[in-house]
């Protein structure tokens, strides 16, 4: 048999018994007719010209790191939320350091962000905190940050780098800073034919906290929350409900929660620390468990 393209010789092979009344002159334009359409019709290769996942990329933020070297000041722990509401301004960010120092002492600290966000700071040593001006955020260039030069992104985004000095009273202090971290997206299962599903996601770099003393039995809490009321019956059996998920926990403890109209993702994570937190919102079947 004539080597015909993918799929065409179970057609060719396919016998016809003429019904009463067809002439072979109908019946061998029928097969002309269709062998036709099938060659016109793309075969699987043609698939292979799908085009690539829309993607819109964020740079990440990071934990606090001291501008120079800390030696006699301790992290404690640090307390670290994610409030996620699916709107265009992404997820509030609040950073609760908790901070031991040997005698009162001003430390310069730096925060990177993915934009030009303003930046609040609070510092206190008992129940009456501070606010601390933090500097505006300036552009970094990739080489400012070593660990980031060498593991970067293929297509650096901008980064930028906000600076404050926090005074630190003798024993233990809490410095918080709250931002707003934008959402990036990913499209998954992208077809010729069909349309693709988007995920949100965020970076958060956790490898600064490397340049701080821990404290013994240091710790992050920390806690990634986003509004979904809970879904119904039919939801859970017959669709993909919201979800949210975060690389990097492998082997952490973590546990995912309905808290009325909230699913908040809770973790504590102990030295050895993983180098970053990449978190992912979207349909249940593309997050991360």
């Amino acid at each position: 048999m004539a080597t015909l393209r993918p799929g065409i010789e179970r057609v060719a092979a396919v016998r016809f018994s003429t019904p009463a009344g067809v002439t072979s002159a109908g019946v061998a334009l029928g097969l002309a007719l269709g062998l036709a359409l099938a060659l016109s019709l793309p075969s699987r290769p043609a698939l292979g010209n799908a085009r690539a996942p829309k993607v819109v990329p964020q740079a990440p933020s990071t934990a606090a790191f001291p501008i120079a070297a800390v030696t006699d000041i301790a992290v404690v722990g640090e307390d670290l939320s994610f409030e996620c509401e699916n709107d265009p301004h992404g997820c509030k960010v609040v950073a609760r350091y908790r901070l031991h120092a040997p005698r009162a002492v001003s430390v310069e600290l730096a925060f990177v962000m993915p934009q030009p966000a303003p930046l609040t700071v609070t510092v206190g040593s008992g129940a009456a905190p501070t606010r601390v001006s933090a500097a505006p955020a300036g552009a970094l260039r990739d080489e400012d940050l070593d660990p980031w030069e060498r593991e970067r992104d293929t297509a650096p985004l901008p980064k930028y780098q906000a600076v404050f000095t926090a005074p630190l009273a003798a024993g233990e202090n809490t410095v918080t800073a709250a931002y707003q971290q934008p959402l990036g997206q990913y499209e998954h299962g992208h077809g010729y034919f069909s349309k693709g599903r988007f995920t949100d996601y965020f970076r958060y770099e956790l490898w600064p906290l490397a340049e701080w003393r821990h404290a013994p039995g240091f710790s992050i809490s920390g806690t990634l929350s986003i509004h979904r009321p809970p879904p119904s019956w039919w939801t859970r059996n017959f669709s993909e409900p919201r979800s949210i998920g975060c690389d990097g926990l492998e082997g952490v403890p973590h546990s995912l929660s309905q808290r009325g109209d909230e699913l908040a993702l809770k973790f504590k994570i102990a030295d050895p620390l993983p180098k970053r937190l990449w978190c992912h919102i979207g349909d249940r079947d593309l997050v991360p468990n």
